[in-house]
């Protein structure tokens, strides 16, 4: 072989070898697990939630629907992995001992920071996810009106995800705990 064939058949081997090495896993699988479900939400820093989080429409974690006089967090479940989609469900629960237990050890000062009353808001029971799907949303609901009277502080609920039908639950990114800025949200 003369040096130019060579040199294409030694480049062409790179490429295929550089291509092979890269098939790497999707980060995702690599930080969470491969077929492994939790809370996108919880991978923010120390499983914090903060509502308002974004400035414009595209980036708002919430939604105020005035015809049921209710605010809706948005929250879900995602599953990782190489698996094609598949039907799953996992029961929510609310954590307010958990966060009760932050407030009393000092992580959150208690002079500005409450537990959000079970009286004011809602979460689903079961989240149910499509078979043609890796994830699916629910609402942590707010009552408005409610919410208004919290004027000056933050409301903290605990957000839990357990008991899945199929597939395993990261136990590291199964929980969140929201934090509503209840002055930031602007509620008229």
């Amino acid at each position: 072989m003369n040096v130019v064939k060579k040199q294409r058949v030694f480049l062409i081997l790179a490429i295929v070898f550089s291509l092979l090495s890269g098939c790497d896993k999707d980060p995702v699988v690599k930080s969470v697990g491969d077929n492994i479900i939790y809370m996108p939400q919880a991978a923010y820093a120390n499983m914090r939630y903060e509502v308002p989080s974004g400035l414009d429409p595209a980036t708002q974690n919430y939604k105020v629907v005035d015809s049921e006089n209710k605010v809706h967090i948005i929250l879900g479940v995602l599953r990782s992995g190489s698996q094609p989609p598949a039907e799953f469900s996992v029961q929510v629960k609310p954590l307010e001992d958990t966060v009760a237990a932050l407030i009393n050890n000092g992580t959150f000062p208690a002079a500005t920071t409450s537990v959000m009353p079970s009286s004011i808001y809602e979460l689903p029971a079961t989240l149910s996810v499509p078979g043609n799907q890796y994830g699916a949303t629910f609402y942590l609901s707010v009552d408005k009106e409610k919410l208004k009277s919290y004027a000056g502080k933050k409301l903290l609920l605990g957000v839990g995800i357990e008991n899945a039908s199929r597939f395993s639950i990261n136990s590291e990114l199964n929980k969140v705990i929201v934090i509503i800025d209840v002055n930031a949200l602007e509620l008229n």
